[in-house]
Parts: C-alpha cells; structure tokens; sequence
C-alpha cells in the first residue's frame, strides 16, 4: 500500500469504526483507547503515521499467505479494500484475505508475546484480536476466521476462531455509543489507569503559546498536591534503589555474573551507546528469577 492508498483508505476509516480499532473502543486494547480514537475520527489528532513493526507486517503479507495455503491447501483472494457492515453502518472492517467460508487475518508477532497466544488451531489468541476478527466476520457475514500468525519471523501457526454472535452484538452497541459521541462531539471519558491516556492528553492539549487558566475545581489542589507526594516517594525509592544496587555490585566485585542461593542470577553487561550524538559507556545490571522447575 503506497502513501496515496494508504491516506484514501484512512480517510473510509474515518466514516466509521475499523475493526482493528473494536478493542481500543470496548476498552481491551493495551495500545489505545477509545478517548484516542475518537479523538482521531473527530479530527483533533492526525492519523498515526505506520510503524517500522506496522511496515514490516505489509511487506511480509504476501509471505505469510503463501504460508497459509501451503499448509491448509486453501486458495486465498483479495476483499475490497472496506466493507460495511449490513446492519450498522459504521462498522467497518478491512480484510487482508478472504476464502468462501474464512476471514483470514494475516500477523506479524514478535517472539516474547507469543506467550499470550495458546495452542495453535485454537481459538486462543488475545482479547483484542478476537475483537478485531468478530468484527470482521459480521461485515463479511462468515462464520469463522482464521489467524495466520508468524512468531519471531520464524514460527508460523494458525489459529481458528469461530463467529460469536453475543461478542458480535456487545460489539455493536458499544460502537454505537462511541459513534454517537463522534457525531455529537462528545469525547468518552478517559481511561486514567491505560499507559497511552496521558500521552493523547498531551497530544490534544499541545503547548503553541502562553495561555493562562484558573482552575474553580477545589478537587484539583488535592491531586495537586498528591502529584508532588508521588514524586517525592518516586526520588526516594529511586535513590534507595540505587543504595541497594551499590551495595550489590560491591558483593559482586569484578564478577560480571553472580549466582545467588535462590538460584537467581545478578548480571552486569557494558554498554557503548550514542545517546544525542554523545557516546556513552554504561552498565546494565540486571536480576534474573530462576525459571520455574528450576
């Protein structure tokens, strides 16, 4: 997909909620949430420009299709590029194949997360993934769906989730709200425990000039001050923490590798980094628990 294509099919997204995007709006994505979303498809943020990980998923599309049929012996086409669902419009769903009876779902995983996937041709993959092919088997009106997925560029499985029509219908109705709130202007409310909801605050609320404020929320000097509280207790473990490391590297002398009774490991490894055009030399300490059975 060139830049030309990419941006026209971006703008189709925008007239809907693209199946890859059900999880952040249910709220299972650990990568977005629905505050981000809307925000983009109310245009108050830009699109996300594509990942070297995102690039790298496309150019190793057509490999892992080629994958697919060989192991299953079943022909794969192409979908339209966006389909709507019948019912709900502003349900969408891009398909990256498609075989009479399948969706099939075409990823790229790097090797420490396949943990969270389970036995291969199951249908035990992770909550957002799920959401993400059940909402492509309602636009495509299927009843199962197939993920073909490469682990660690190296170790392919395939796993089959069948249709789930109650998922499918939580599905809509949450997707439903959240449209209304596009189309009303009314943003969700955050996710204030999800790890990206402080970075789309920021990015919502960029500094252009001095602007001046006052707050009549009495509740906001509480958290104010509760924001200085944690990061005086953040400074203080900081430095016990660095205490504690001294006192063990001290233990370890010259050793760059030390056993302890629990059968953990300490480790030191030099690092030679340019860091801002500024060479540095540093060392990671690291402390390894023993793997079970151990």
């Amino acid at each position: 997909m060139n830049s030309y294509e990419r941006q026209r099919w971006l703008e189709e997204r925008r007239k809907g909620v693209g199946a890859s995007e059900s999880a952040a709006v249910c709220g299972c994505s650990p990568y977005a949430t629905a505050l981000e979303v809307w925000a983009r498809k109310s245009g108050q943020l830009t699109e996300k420009e594509a990942t070297e990980p995102m690039r790298w998923g496309l150019r190793l599309e057509e490999v892992i299709a080629e994958a697919y049929v060989e192991q299953t012996g079943t022909s794969l086409s192409l979908a339209p590029e966006i389909i709507q669902h019948s019912k709900y419009p502003f349900m969408l769903a891009s398909l990256d194949r498609i075989t009479p009876t399948h969706v099939v779902e075409l990823k790229t995983v790097g090797a420490w997360s396949q943990k969270e996937w389970g036995e291969p041709g199951t249908d035990q993959v992770p909550k957002a993934y799920n959401l993400q092919v059940q909402q492509q088997m309602a636009c495509a009106e299927l009843g199962m769906a197939d993920i073909a997925a490469l682990f660690g560029g190296n170790n392919f499985e395939i796993y089959t989730v069948p249709r789930n029509d109650r998922l499918i219908q939580f599905i809509a109705q949450r997707e439903a709200e959240f449209w209304d709130m596009v189309l009303s202007g009314r943003p969700p409310a955050p996710d204030w425990a999800h790890r990206t909801t402080l970075d789309t605050i920021k990015a919502l609320y960029p500094i252009t000039e001095p602007v001046e404020a006052d707050l009549e929320n009495g509740e906001l000097v509480t958290k104010a001050d509760h924001y200085d509280i944690l990061g005086e207790e953040i400074r203080d473990k900081e430095a016990e923490r660095k205490r504690v490391q001294a006192e063990l590297l001290l233990a370890m002398g010259p050793a760059t590798l030390a056993y302890l009774t629990d059968g953990s490991t300490l480790t030191r490894t030099p690092i030679h980094a340019e860091v801002k055009a500024h060479v540095r030399d540093y060392v990671r300490f690291d402390h390894k628990q023993p793997k079970k059975g151990e």
